[in-house]
């Protein structure tokens, strides 16, 4: 059994991913910052607005790399 798999090889995994978990949300902090992120819902990102970074978020996977965030101020700003 492969435990890397994450359900890759199925077709419709793409298509059918769920949200981030609220858990894992309340759960999830800047590496920079040490402070807790802020979830974009639409752009699918995570926002540290003490530090001034957006996190990307691929396949479902939060990626916490400050070499992958992007500035806070080329995020366009969330619709409510």
């Amino acid at each position: 059994m492969c435990l890397w798999n994450f359900g890759m090889s199925n077709p419709s995994y793409s298509t059918a991913l769920p949200r981030l978990d609220r858990v894992l949300l309340d759960n999830l902090f800047c590496p920079v910052s040490r402070k807790l992120l802020e979830y974009d819902h639409e752009a699918q990102v995570l926002i540290s607005r003490q530090a001034g970074l957006v996190y990307p978020i691929s396949h479902n996977i939060p990626l916490l790399v400050e070499e992958l965030a992007t500035p806070l101020d080329q995020h366009p700003p969330a619709s409510n």
